[in-house]
């Protein structure tokens, strides 16, 4: 594996002078009214938030190639500090095809803020800082037969919060690995097995989580309308976690009378789970124009509080091209939290409603309006929501092909 990923590179210069390339870009301002942005009880001030955002994508096809690297930027300017950051996005990938296989490399980093980052995925909600993310994934795919294929990809990824002590984030990093096979039955049918091992840890140590786990992956398409995919299989987790345990230097029954102090020594307790994991997705083509979107999984996913998350997540979106001009997209989540450790967060539930109505002015300009309400369930009585109504203009520019 590690020959093929260095032979991709090295072949990148030769790459460069033979691909076809296309570049596109994105300039973007918004402004946001917040009610209560932090998600607190009880509820922050009112909260206005200013955004102006750029990225650009360069993408080049040859032969035997494919590759593209993108950058982003976006500055926030808000009356809350707590508002106003700076993101950064940066990524490149690159993907080499031989007669039977297919080897594949991507690289991205992202700084951005901790609270958006996570929720979606987690449904914890956290406090709002800078975190900076960076993670590569290598992967390779050999095809047996036309219809008989298998895969494996490995990933490491870790995360900074860019916080002061007493914050409660804890820096971490994940490492994966999946290895798969897979089984064309007809045009429409698919049927495939997945083994794979998510391993997390964190800096300074408070916990360290490995989740095993196999599924059984199936996607078909029902109709011309309708198209199905699932994967379930059970999982086995084991945690570790730092605590501390009472030792007498002395006689125990000096300690239990007082007259000698117990000392505290850091150990490590460990504790294992079974479960199951799962994913399903059903997309729906209601019209040439509208679509929905269904899913439902239950996976786990590394946070910033120290341990990993079994999340829940339950989500429904609607995209629909109203006229030749208009658009109308519609989304909901819900996502149900247990965190694999003793913490105050080990029970959490967050639901996210939002709608959001496009007009393309012009060719390339569109001006987008919304709402969007989000709300946290941290224990019986507190109960916390939050509001926000935005408009956007962006321009997509396309920058063209290069030779």
């Amino acid at each position: 594996m590690r020959r093929q990923a260095a032979a991709v590179l090295c072949a990148v210069p030769l790459f460069v002078r033979a691909a076809d390339w296309t570049s596109e870009a994105t300039l973007a301002t918004r402004a946001e009214a917040i009610r209560n942005s932090a998600l607190t009880v009880p509820a922050s001030e009112p909260a206005y938030r200013f955004t102006l955002s750029g990225a650009a994508n360069l993408a080049g096809r040859a032969e035997n190639w494919d590759t593209d690297a993108s950058a982003g930027i976006a500055a926030y300017r808000s009356n809350d500090a707590a508002l106003e950051n700076t993101d950064y996005t940066a990524g490149i990938g690159a993907s080499r095809r031989f007669t039977l296989d297919t080897f594949r490399l991507r690289a991205n980093y992202r700084r951005d803020s901790t609270l958006a980052s996570e929720l979606q995925a987690t449904g914890i909600v956290v406090d709002r800082v800078q975190r900076g993310n960076a993670n590569v994934t290598l992967g390779w795919q050999h095809a047996f037969t036309e219809r008989l294929s298998a895969s494996i990809e490995g990933g490491k990824a870790g995360s900074h919060y860019f916080a002061p002590q007493g914050s409660g984030l804890v820096d971490n990093t994940a490492r994966s690995l999946a290895v798969g096979a897979s089984y064309a039955y007809d045009e429409r049918t698919s049927v495939g097995v997945t083994a794979s091992e998510l391993r997390f840890d964190t800096d300074p140590f408070t916990s360290r989580t490995r989740v095993q786990s196999v599924q059984l992956n199936v996607s078909r398409a029902l109709d011309e309308r309708w198209v199905v995919a699932a994967a379930y299989g059970p999982a086995r987790t084991r945690t570790e976690t730092a605590s501390a345990a009472l030792v007498c230097p002395a006689p125990i029954d000096l300690c239990q009378a007082g007259l000698v102090p117990f000392v505290p020594v850091p150990t490590t307790a460990s504790q294992d789970a079974n479960g199951s994991l799962y994913s399903l997705t059903a997309s729906y083509s209601a019209t040439p124009t509208t679509g929905i979107v269904l899913q439902a999984s239950r996976s786990a996913n590394p946070s910033g509080v120290g341990a990993v998350v079994i999340a829940e997540r339950y989500a429904a979106t609607m995209t629909s091209k109203l006229s030749e001009y208009w658009t109308l997209a519609l989304a909901a989540t819900a996502i149900h939290s247990t965190t694999l450790v003793n913490s105050t967060e080990s029970q959490t539930r967050w639901a996210d409603l939002s709608g959001t109505l496009t007009w393309q002015a012009a060719e390339r300009l569109y001006v987008d309006g919304g709402l969007r309400a989000e709300s946290a369930v941290y224990a019986p009585g507190t109960h916390p929501y939050s509001a926000t109504a935005f408009v956007a203009l962006r321009y997509n520019p396309r920058l063209g092909v290069l030779r």
